[in-house]
């Protein structure tokens, strides 16, 4: 490589740095080994980010030393960019100090998916080591999180003609040999997708699937059942495919309440892959959903993450489970909360642009929650994604009502909480003649359907929401309940 290549080079990669904002510049800065890019101004840190990248100067290894790194998010696009400007002004790949591309030996492993498959025609790869991981991005180059190896790496690139040969989608799970270049790993090889060899036969897109109105329910009865379990197959059934919405007040027992679903629907339904996204959430919530569900079936933000990753992780785990969808599966994701999700993009560039409501609201922000929620689906012959999150009403705020009255025109299912329930410490505070359920008479075999119809007709005009929970707490089974009803 002669001088005035490497000079041109570094000309044309100031120049595109040098466009980009401050925090974006700090985590490639973060991602490529600088020095502490968080504490330099925008000229150091674009000067020692080029003297990485050109081998003038050693990157700086990974440390798990002092606070965690609260957004160590690097836009793809970033990464594309530079890669597509070292072949364009180094198309030797190497720096005249031979740090470019260095390649870091590792042992080969056998290859083996979780069906016991091998892999025998790539046993003698060599100076490559598999991991495991979730395409988080397909635009250009992706990202994958929640790799699996042992590996101090978070993020691993997959090239775009991996992605194209390979027709790879936002949310695969994907097993592949990788390398690392410049403390990078970058992917050289799939080996199988969502846990099948790639076969190259044409994939389904999720969007193209014939859909249909959800005839089969969810189970919350099993051997043990909760009251809300109860409540939600004998009375308010949730198909498989439903756009469902619970609406609560503060401290009502929304987060409680979607947790004991979760446990139920794992405990009764054998088939079904539920998942969990939990935004802006205390720890202690985290860990007793970790207790349900596998770690890898929840994704969480805390209250100091910034509203780029809440969005980011929640397009993220959608694409998991639409993948999921795709491929005959039936998947339950529940979101705590929309509410979150909703004030996180109202604060994101994304969400600007369009109309402002009275409410503080962007138009953009309401048409992005009922796009994620509207997502929710069951297919014809295949599988099913059922969208159930928490939505908060009556907290004083008005963009919350709005929201709320916006959303329900999307949701086909509506659990509506009660805030007098709740502050008699009556759980599940659920409000039954509030809530409701599109088409319950697909879903409700013959007995069900007439305890549905009793309580909401004479029942209830003469009990109090307590002695329906006392009713229902008392019974095993809907035929004992619609025996009581009727006494």
């Amino acid at each position: 490589m002669n001088y005035s290549d490497k000079n041109e080079f570094r000309f044309a990669v100031k120049e595109y740095l040098n466009s980009l904002y401050i925090g974006s510049l700090r985590s490639y800065g973060r991602l490529v080994g600088v020095k502490n890019p968080t504490k330099k101004k925008k000229g150091e840190l674009l000067s020692d980010i080029l003297a990485v990248l050109l081998g003038e100067k050693a990157p700086e290894l990974p440390s798990n030393l002092g606070a965690p790194i609260k957004n160590d998010f690097v836009d793809p696009t970033i990464i594309q960019k530079i890669e597509d400007l070292k072949k364009a002004y180094l198309p030797n790949g190497a720096t005249e100090e031979g740090a470019f591309f260095a390649f870091e030996e590792e042992k080969p492993y056998m290859i083996v998916n979780d069906s016991g498959v091998e892999f025998p025609s790539l046993r003698d790869q060599f100076s490559r080591k598999m991991y495991e991981g979730q395409i988080a991005t397909v635009d250009g180059v992706s990202q994958l999180l929640s790799l699996k190896g042992e590996t101090d790496y978070q993020k691993l690139i997959v090239p775009v003609e991996l992605i194209r040969k390979n027709d790879l989608r936002e949310g695969d799970v994907i097993t592949c040999f990788a390398e690392t270049r410049s403390h990078v790993l970058y992917a050289t090889e799939i080996l199988s997708r969502n846990e099948s060899v790639i076969d190259g036969k044409p994939r389904k897109n999720f969007d193209d699937l014939t859909v249909c109105q959800p005839t089969e329910k969810i189970k919350f009865v099993s051997q043990t059942a909760s009251i809300a379990g109860k409540y939600c197959e004998w009375l308010l059934p949730i198909g498989k495919g439903r756009r469902g919405l619970v609406l609560a007040p503060p401290k009502a027992g929304k987060t409680f309440l979607l947790k004991t679903l979760v446990r139920e629907a794992k405990q009764a339904n054998p088939d079904l892959r539920v998942y969990a996204l939990l935004l802006d959430q205390s720890p202690e919530i985290i860990a007793e959903y970790e207790e349900i569900l596998p770690s890898e079936n929840i994704v969480s933000t805390s209250y100091d993450d910034e509203a780029e990753r809440h969005v980011f992780l929640a397009d993220f785990l959608l694409n998991r489970t639409k993948r999921l969808a795709e491929k005959d599966k039936h998947v339950l994701l529940i979101v705590d909360s929309f509410t979150a999700l909703m004030r996180a993009y109202n604060e994101t560039e994304e969400s600007m642009g369009g109309k402002t409501f009275s409410c503080g609201l962007e138009s953009k922000t309401l048409r992005y929650i009922k796009k994620y929620l509207g997502t929710a689906r069951c297919f014809e012959k295949g599988g099913s994604l059922t969208v159930l999150g928490a939505l908060s009403v009556q907290t004083g705020n008005p963009a919350d009502d709005f929201a709320a009255s916006e959303f329900l025109s999307v949701s086909n299912f509506s659990l509506k909480l009660s805030g007098e329930l709740s502050a008699r410490r009556v759980f599940p505070a659920i409000e039954f003649l509030s809530s409701d359920t599109e088409q319950p008479e697909r879903l409700l075999n013959e007995t069900e359907r007439e305890c549905e119809y009793v309580i909401r007709n004479s029942y209830l005009t003469k009990k109090s929401y307590v002695d329906l929970l006392l009713l229902l707490n008392a019974c095993a089974s809907a035929q004992e309940l619609l025996q009581k009803l009727k006494q």
